[in-house]
């Protein structure tokens, strides 16, 4: 086999113009996946959206409660510290735990104690799949690579968790408690877009176009794991 080695990569557009093209392909919007878009709409048969708690546990909580925190060890030192400062908050805050929180809505929806341990312990491969892309990228990988996956994925969770938590409680009945870690999350919507955003253009938007290629091809593979986890639901 040949091996096929660039020796250039030619800029097509600006990386702001390409990440905004990126931003709005259906495969890198998160919700836009018919497994979320049925959930959020309220459409999801509530046996799904049982399967959608369990598999998603191990990435949301679980072993994978803190997968994007990695790129602290990319990033610089005043961008590391402001990570590090969210962090803080989310092991001291109780509302901001992500593992009971995921748990009590999981378990308000009748998924058992035992079934949510026996997913945390062991993973489908396409959870595993998913948190080591984010690793990959996140601790082994550059700066760009990092910020790149957050903006595909970190990025988008608060809006998404907001939508689900108000059709959780819409749609299935769930009461207002049991999607409270949701709502929290939530609320750091802007601050979370805001952070994003400045390592976007930090790391990735007056880049050379091969670490923008690189880039984008890190937000693709995150997002791929994403709809590929989606797909066993």
């Amino acid at each position: 086999m040949t091996a096929i080695r660039l020796e250039s990569v030619e800029e097509s557009a600006t990386a702001a113009e390409l990440f905004a093209l990126d931003e709005n392909a259906p495969h890198m919007r998160l919700a836009a996946h018919p497994v979320w878009h049925a959930a959020l709409s309220g459409e999801l048969p509530e046996a799904r959206l049982k399967v959608l708690a369990l598999r998603f546990y191990p990435v949301v909580a679980g072993p994978g409660r803190y997968a994007f925190a990695g790129k602290v060890s990319q990033i610089g030192r005043e961008d590391g510290a402001k990570l590090f400062e969210a962090l803080y908050q989310a092991t001291h805050d109780k509302r901001a735990d992500a593992d009971q929180g995921w748990r009590r809505l999981a378990e308000a929806l009748g998924v058992s104690a035992r079934a949510l341990d026996a997913e945390r312990d062991n993973p489908s491969p396409e959870a595993v799949d998913f948190l080591d892309t984010i690793r990959l990228h996140s601790v082994r990988g550059s700066a760009h690579e990092a910020a790149a996956v957050a903006w595909a994925i970190e990025r988008q969770w608060p809006r998404l968790w907001g939508a689900f938590a108000d059709s959780l409680t819409r749609h299935y009945k769930v009461k207002k408690p049991a999607v409270d870690w949701l709502l929290y999350e939530a609320g750091r919507a802007a601050k979370v877009e805001g952070f994003i955003a400045e390592l976007v253009a930090r790391y990735i938007l007056a880049a050379p176009p091969d670490i923008v290629y690189d880039a984008r091809r890190a937000a693709r593979e995150a997002a791929w794991a994403w709809t590929a986890l989606s797909e066993t639901v």
